[in-house]
């Protein structure tokens, strides 16, 4: 069509345990099936999960080209660029929760500055639909991760709302002693 995409290797060729194959192969029908229901500017694409026949997955989503947020929280921002960053990614995430959907994984890391300017959020691998029980041992950024999310709890749009606020106190406490 015409379109580019970034294609994720799963790697699911080089498991051999089936339990944890089962698992990673679930986590890529989940990343499609939530991130497919989102239609938002700032919330990037999943377009399918391809198999190879060697037994491996790609997953095709939007190429989303521009620095991650981290890359952008390295440079010296105004205190109107952050603001402006966080409202923004702020509307994005309200997007996802919208549709019912946790992303789970908000990071800096996670967050692409479209043309250098408008935040995307990316890749829903571990997220759920709806809210869902995290073990402690459930994947997840410990740095960015809810109360919930470290020891055992229900994860919900609270567990993201969380994540944020942790990246806004990673823009440095000078911006949020200024909010």
């Amino acid at each position: 069509l015409g379109t580019e995409v970034a294609l994720k290797n799963l790697r699911l060729k080089a498991i051999y345990d089936s339990a944890v194959l089962t698992e990673r192969r679930r986590a890529a029908e989940m990343e499609v099936a939530a991130a497919s229901r989102i239609q938002h500017p700032g919330v990037g694409r999943v377009y399918g999960l391809l198999d190879e026949p060697d037994g491996d997955a790609l997953l095709a989503r939007e190429l989303v080209e521009g620095p991650t947020l981290r890359e952008a929280m390295q440079t010296k921002l105004h205190l109107a660029e952050k603001i402006g960053l966080m409202a923004q990614l702020a509307h994005c995430l309200a997007a996802i929760h919208a549709a019912g959907i946790v992303h789970r994984d908000l990071k800096p890391e996670n967050v692409v500055l479209r043309d250098g300017v408008s935040p995307v959020i990316i890749d829903f691998g571990i997220s759920a639909i709806g809210h869902v029980w995290q073990s402690k041992d459930a994947p997840k950024t410990l740095n960015y991760a809810a109360p919930e999310q470290t020891k055992a709890g229900w994860a919900d749009a609270r567990s993201d709302i969380y994540a944020m606020g942790v990246i806004a106190l990673d823009a440095g406490p000078t911006f949020i002693a200024q909010l």
